[in-house]
């Protein structure tokens, strides 16, 4: 009884423990001392107490009690499996006199069983197929729905079948035995195959092979992917790769479109490039129509699925292409329901226009065919842009020819040996030779003899010695044997590497310059001769004048000094009032520290800010050099930061942006224009934004034209009330706006509640009017 590996409990009627033996202290972790008189029914865990009253009322009815599964709490709270069986034990009579329950423990089976279960639910889970073989026997000894879904088989007919039974490719000379040496000498293998179907079918698949033990025993774990997209797509891209590959220009991009086509199984596919600079004119540089190469044209982009592509990212419409976008009625002329488009870009990433699949059915295997269009986009793209390229060293090469034979100087070309390889239209006119008569000859043909030719190759040399450019003067022969003056400007040409291939030499006529320079020297010389009779006469002159310059010297220097000393008056003038408007905002905010009313305190307080923006206009003429402006922009960039300084206003929560234009303004102007920003702020901060709201305040100042200047100040809070009238409004504030723009500025003010509060003040620079 006490040895029995079971747990044994003898139990009353009641159900009270009588005895127990040592494997029941073990399987539930109490005592023999505490089990005896507990109560079986509080051994069983809360899942099972439903259970076991009902076996309980059956079994006093004559159930026979075996084998059943039930869940166990332990002392400790772990919960155990347990089968249960319970025996009778009755007297003569038949009344029960107790009975005797028999625990198997088999909480290790149901974790192994819960462990089975997950790793079944996981590989079910797997989209690729997974075989469980028999390393010995190359049988399979389990599999998962996915396998059994792409071989067509039930679970039941695979398991027990070898994979050569159903492998399409097995090489010569295959064992089982050498391949499961190969497994372990590797750890895992990766290899590709073909796998038969059921129905006789065959398909390409990649197979992840693995090695495990288990129990000692040797198993092969096989992953086994149907790789037919993959192969289909490989093909694709081969017969893409094959049909451009060998073709360049327009010819590549008509023949990408032709099998980018077929492989797709799509009806038009076309080949767009940006022509314009603003990147809205697409022209079709080649377009396959499912039969055909279509005729190409131009088209824009506004209003078509390619506005959404170019210079941005892959579209796809898989079906509806029609209804979304109705006014391309190109896509009604095609019959269109589908649509993939993406970008073509350069190696700078500037856009360069699109290739686009267009199909009259709705769109099918999207990732297939975006992977493809998205491998031949490079493709493509490289392809447009050395297109590109080569336009522009053609449009480089014929602009350079026509500037070559614009110039009016004569231009050789000159090689290594001396002899000529170009020469522009200028040469024929001044040497008179036709150009065929010089190329491939030497330069002799230009020079007046032998040893002139000679001399002219010496006076290069030397030149070159010392730097890369020559300019000298050299006499040149025209083709009648006419010798004249030429300039010569000669320069080396040279390879990527840096060697001398040849020179390139600027020839020019100077016939006429140097009868000209004949001419100048002779009338030189009868000017040397009035200027010395000119000279003695200025002479006398000059010694008249000096005295009178020493006399506008002095009268200059007692002007200076005046200006100075007014400049002095002006510098301090400013000071001075700037320091008594200071003292008096000090005086009114001292007052309206000991006011207790509120009201009266921030009249106090608006009438210091008004008079601290007037104190700054006084400051900043102060420390200008110009006396008679304001620089407005620092200025109102000081006035507001002291606004909301003053206000306490927080930052990060309202904003300012202030557009100000470098305007200089005198003080006619300044003044009232400093008052109404105060107003205008002051009455954002306080009013705009209650209660922590956040918010921006604007102000713009600039010219519109001549003499005319616009001063706006907006917010974005919570707006003034419609039922106040912001022109006649009895706050002061706003009438000082009204007053100050309509009678000082001699403007025009018009308030808005759109989106918030705003004010635009339009007035004219006011001359400033001398008061001495």
């Amino acid at each position: 009884y006490d040895s029995a590996p079971a747990a044994y409990f003898s139990v009353s009627p009641d159900g009270s423990i009588i005895r127990a033996n040592r494997a029941a202290e073990q399987f539930t972790g109490y005592t023999l001392e505490e089990l005896k008189g507990m109560k079986t029914f509080d051994l069983y865990a809360d899942e099972s107490k439903e259970k076991a009253k009902e076996l309980f009322e059956k079994f006093k009815r004559g159930y026979q009690w075996e084998n059943d599964e039930m869940i166990y709490r332990r002392k400790d709270g772990q919960k155990v499996h347990g089968l249960l069986s319970v025996n009778r034990i009755t007297d003569n009579e038949g009344r029960l006199i107790e009975s005797r329950s028999v625990v198997v423990d088999i909480t290790t089976r149901k974790l192994m069983e819960q462990d089975l279960l997950l790793f079944r639910n996981l590989m079910d889970q797997t989209k690729d197929g997974i075989f469980i073989n028999d390393a010995e026997t190359g049988r399979i000894l389990d599999v998962n729905e996915s396998a059994c879904s792409d071989m067509g088989y039930t679970r039941e007919e695979l398991i027990g079948k070898r994979v050569i039974d159903f492998a399409t490719t097995i090489p010569d000379g295959f064992s089982w035995e050498g391949h499961v040496k190969e497994l372990r000498e590797k750890g895992s293998m990766l290899l590709e195959s073909g796998h038969r179907r059921k129905d006789g079918t065959e398909f390409p698949v990649e197979v992840s092979l693995r090695g495990v033990e288990l129990g000692g025993k040797a198993y092969n774990l096989a992953v086994v992917r149907d790789i037919t997209e993959r192969r289909k797509t490989e093909n694709m891209l081969r017969n893409i790769v094959e049909g451009t590959s060998s073709v360049t220009g327009e010819d590549f991009f008509r023949m990408l479109v032709r099998c980018l086509s077929e492989a797709l199984g799509l009806r038009y596919v076309l080949v767009g490039e940006l022509t314009s600079d603003e990147e809205e004119i697409v022209r079709i540089v080649a377009l396959w129509n499912g039969e055909d190469f279509a005729e190409t044209y131009e088209y824009s982009l506004k209003g078509t699925p390619c506005e959404n592509v170019a210079g941005k990212k892959m579209c796809t419409y898989s079906q509806g292409i029609q209804e979304l976008f109705p006014e391309d009625l190109s896509l009604v002329e095609m019959g269109a329901e589908s649509y993939l488009g993406i970008p073509l870009f350069d190696s700078n990433d500037k856009p360069l226009g699109v290739l686009v699949v267009i199909h009259d059915k709705p769109l099918e295997e999207i990732s297939l065919a975006q992977s493809i269009m998205s491998i031949f986009a490079g493709r493509a793209s490289a392809e447009m842009e050395r297109k590109r390229i080569e336009e522009d060293l053609r449009k480089s090469e014929l602009w350079l020819s026509n500037i070559f034979n614009s110039l009016e100087e004569a231009v050789f070309v000159v090689s290594a040996d001396r002899n000529l390889k170009n020469v522009n239209k200028a040469t024929e006119k001044i040497f008179g030779y036709l150009k065929n008569e010089l190329i491939g000859h030497s330069t002799e043909v230009i020079h007046v003899d032998h040893d002139h030719y000679i001399k002219f190759g010496q006076r290069i040399r030397d030149a070159f010695d010392r730097e890369e450019t020559a300019n000298f003067e050299f006499e040149s022969k025209r083709k009648n044997g006419e010798i004249f003056p030429t300039e010569h400007t000669v320069s080396l040409l040279k390879d990527d590497s840096g060697n001398v291939i040849g020179i390139v030499s600027v020839v020019r006529d100077i016939t006429e310059r140097k009868s000209a320079e004949e001419a100048l020297r002779k009338a030189h010389g009868e000017l040397e001769m009035r200027v010395k009779d000119r000279t003695e006469e200025l002479a006398k002159t000059n010694e008249e004048l000096e005295s009178e310059i020493v006399e506008r010297v002095k009268a200059e220097e007692q002007i200076k000094a005046s200006l100075h000393e007014k400049e002095i008056l002006l510098r301090e003038l400013h000071h001075r009032v700037k320091n008594n408007m200071q003292v008096i905002s000090s005086l009114l905010r001292m007052q309206a520290e000991k006011i207790k009313d509120e009201g009266y305190a921030d009249m106090l307080r608006e009438s210091q800010e008004r008079i601290r923006s007037m104190s700054l206009i006084h400051e900043s003429l102060y420390q200008s050099k110009d006396f008679a402006n304001v620089d407005f922009k620092g200025y109102v960039g000081t006035l507001v930061n002291s606004l909301f300084r003053s206000h306490g206003v927080n930052v990060n929560k309202v904003k300012i942006n202030m557009t100000i234009e470098d305007i200089k303004l005198d003080l006619e102007n300044a003044i009232p224009c400093g008052l109404i920003i105060n107003e205008l702020v002051s009455n954002s901060l306080k009013y705009a934004f209650p209660a922590g709201r956040e918010g921006a305040v604007a102000i713009v100042i600039h010219s519109t034209g001549g003499d005319e200047l616009e001063l706006v100040v907006s917010d974005n809070g919570v707006g003034i009330p419609e039922d106040v009238d912001m022109k006649g409004a009895e706050t002061l504030g706003l009438y000082l706006v009204t007053m100050l723009a309509e009678r000082q500025l001699e403007g025009e003010v018009e308030f808005s509640r759109e989106g918030g509060t705003k004010c635009r003040i339009s007035f004219k620079r006011q001359e400033y009017k001398p008061r001495l």
